[in-house]
């Protein structure tokens, strides 16, 4: 069956959508996933899982006091109506109590029977919960699930979470001594490197491949045939703690300038690793890295990110012919401030793809990889890490308009939403905090809502807005965040001249769900006001120091908001965001 953490690495992928859509934020989704992987009972199987889940899920005393808003943009194959469908659906479970909202997860996402539903939720009833929502149930659900922020977590901060709260329980138990040993036990047992020098000459041949994935296709890359070559990826494999003598080469090669190796395990439940660095590199100075794919998995792909003026290159292993789409995020035309999807067609004749990208950042690169005669499949490409704004404990922020300052959490939270999309990290970018102001929540507290601008390499300038709440509960802090949405400005666009403004949904109270306010920053003493295009009554935004909010409510979305000089500024939001992808 395998250690907590051996479970927590094969599961949490499939377990944290569903934790997503019953906890309602990504901080919360994480801590119960967490805790229920480190739950002496957790098992492999995934029902079983999900049966735990929900278990651990009716005993938080928060649950459904957050709403369901993702930190990152959401899924990239969901269209502009797919995403605003969604936050309708959002919006509409807010307001079931947690009971009800479990039954419709797992009815309409889980695709569990009314009875077993039943089973587990006593007194709750699904298909008359499903008639008071929309009919497209399972689509919404989907694209909810979408936003639950898998992308910036991996297998080893979920293993090492895990093994953090089974070792806080354990001690709180008294069990310290034991647990001690068991550490000991999992050392002595645990494979360890292969003896550095001593391995053996590597063989291209493979004993046993699986019946199907990646690790069927025969060895592919000009320079998997190198033996001495092989043996040193062996060995730096060995040097990362892995049984490197068990690996053999799937594909070794210099491809867009880079050196990529991917070795398989000859144990079926070992996971497959990647290799990278500059063309030519020596093994010794190559980085692993993986994401959890297996042997078995039909396609992979992994990122390797550039260094200083070096842009990222992704390259994606699939079976001959199969059909390769890569998506790198978005592109602002410095000229106009017009924002494209940069997407790429990449022919894969052999099953091998590379390309070059036009940023040096892989975060935002999804691969869609549709093989012949077989569906179309999204592939995770593995990357050695990730390029954001810090958005732990930090100095505040000056801040143009409103508050003087904004905290650094929220402010980089924000600014993530912009490295994010466009791939460049924080050093490339000219940033400024355009406003920070706090909303009212029915509780008494607030929530911060702070706006980011940012001029690109390239001159073009985009801007994010998000709101920030963090909520300290019997068992910790609680930190929610969701993006209110990004706007993009041609190259000389003034940012401190600029008008940010942007629609996002701030939960209002239990019974309503959550409601759109419409947020403002802009240059102190300026007048704002905003406009559907529709033919609704315009609302001047009340500003103080330069920021303001309103909850009136039109026919639409706000779409304008123009300043007395007659300057115009696109209205963020759900349904309007540059910076989707």
């Amino acid at each position: 069956m395998g250690t907590r953490e051996d479970v927590a690495r094969q599961r949490w992928r499939d377990l944290l959508p569903t934790a997503f859509l019953l906890a309602g934020d990504q901080a919360s989704a994480r801590e119960l996933t967490t805790r229920t992987l480190a739950d002496r009972r957790a098992r492999a199987e995934h029902d079983a899982l999900v049966d735990l889940l929900v278990l651990r899920h009716r005993r938080r005393r928060w649950s459904g006091r957050a709403s369901l808003r993702g930190e990152t943009a959401g899924p990239w194959w969901a269209s502009g109506a797919d995403l605003a469908d969604a936050a309708d659906l959002a919006d509409r479970l807010d307001a079931l109590d947690p009971d009800a909202r479990a039954a419709v997860v797992l009815r309409w996402y889980e695709d569990r029977s009314p009875a077993r539903v039943a089973e587990l939720l006593p007194g709750t009833d699904p298909d008359a919960l499903a008639a008071q929502l929309p009919g497209d149930l399972p689509r919404r659900l989907d694209v909810l699930a979408g936003l639950c922020g898998a992308g910036s977590w991996d297998d080893d901060q979920v293993a090492d979470a895990v093994r953090s709260v089974a070792g806080r329980r354990t001690r709180r138990a008294g069990l310290a001594v034991a647990a001690a040993a068991a550490l000991v036990a999992g050392a002595v047992l645990a494979p360890g490197p292969a003896p550095r020098g001593t391995g053996p000459t590597a063989s291209p041949t493979r004993a046993a491949p699986p019946a199907g994935g990646v690790a069927a296709v025969a060895p592919r890359g000009a320079l998997v045939t190198d033996a001495e070559l092989v043996a040193g990826l062996q060995r730096r494999l060995g040097a990362a703690d892995l049984p490197g003598a068990d690996y053999l080469p799937l594909f070794v090669d210099d491809v867009e300038g880079v050196r990529v190796a991917l070795m398989a395990p000859t144990s079926p439940s070992g996971l497959l690793a990647w290799l990278t660095g500059p063309a030519g590199a020596d093994p010794a100075d190559l980085d692993v890295v993986g994401n959890g794919d297996r042997p078995s998995a039909p396609a992979v792909a992994v990122v390797v990110p550039g260094e200083g003026a070096r842009p990222a290159r992704v390259v994606v292993l699939a079976e001959a012919g199969a059909g390769v789409t890569i998506s790198a995020g978005v592109v602002v035309d410095p000229a106009t401030g017009a924002v494209r999807p940069a997407v790429l067609d990449v022919p894969a004749p052999d099953g091998v793809a590379a390309v070059t990208l036009d940023r040096p950042d892989g975060y935002a690169v999804r691969v869609v990889v549709t093989p012949l005669g077989a569906a179309t499949r999204d592939v995770v490409p593995a990357t050695p890490g990730l390029l954001f704004f810090p958005v732990g404990p930090g100095p505040d922020l000056p801040s143009r308009s409103g508050l003087p300052v904004a905290t650094a959490g929220a402010a980089g939270a924000t600014l993530s939403v912009i490295t994010a999309a466009t791939g460049w990290a924080e050093d490339d970018l000219d940033v400024r905090v355009l406003g920070s102001g706090l909303l009212p929540a029915p509780d008494g507290s607030t929530y911060e809502v702070v706006s980011v601008g940012a001029v690109l390499p390239s001159g073009a300038v985009v801007t994010a807005t998000g709101v920030h709440r963090s909520v300290t509960v019997a068992d910790g802090t609680t930190t929610t965040w969701s993006s209110c949405g990004g706007s993009a400005y041609p190259a000389g666009t003034d940012l401190e001249e600029l008008v940010v403004a942007a629609t996002c949904s701030v939960r209002s109270d239990l019974a309503s769900g959550a409601e759109r306010t419409t947020v403002v920053f802009a240059p102190r003493d300026e007048d704002v006001v905003l406009d559907t295009g529709a033919g609704d009554p315009p609302v001047t935004a009340e500003l103080v120091d330069g920021f303001g909010w309103t909850a009136e409510l039109r026919s639409q979305d706000f779409r304008t908001a123009t300043t007395p000089d007659g300057a115009v500024a696109p209205v963020a939001g759900p349904t309007n965001d540059a910076l989707r992808y």
